[in-house]
Parts: C-alpha cells; sequence; structure tokens
C-alpha cells in the first residue's frame, strides 16, 4: 500500500492506475494534509 498526497495524485493519476493495473501496488491512499481521505483499487477482472 502506498500514500500519495492529492496534489501528486492529481498529477500522476494515470502512473498510479497503471500501478494498479499492472500489479505493482494493491491499494493507494490519497492523503489530504497528512490524513487519509480516498482509496484507489483495481477493478477486479472476471472471466466474463
Amino acid at each position: 500500500m502506498s500514500t500519495v498526497n492529492m496534489l501528486d495524485a492529481k498529477t500522476h493519476l494515470s502512473r498510479l492506475i497503471q500501478s494498479l493495473d499492472q500489479g505493482r501496488e494493491r491499494e493507494i491512499v490519497i492523503a489530504r494534509n497528512g490524513q487519509p481521505v480516498a482509496r484507489l483499487l483495481p477493478v477486479e477482472k472476471t472471466g466474463a
């Protein structure tokens, strides 16, 4: 699990999503003023 601040999340959103999609990260927490406010998670892939 990684934690990034709001500015970094805004600036690097594509890179963060790519890290989740490629399995390098399982969860990314976004913090404002050092306090967690949101969590990015990959969508579970199904066999459909």
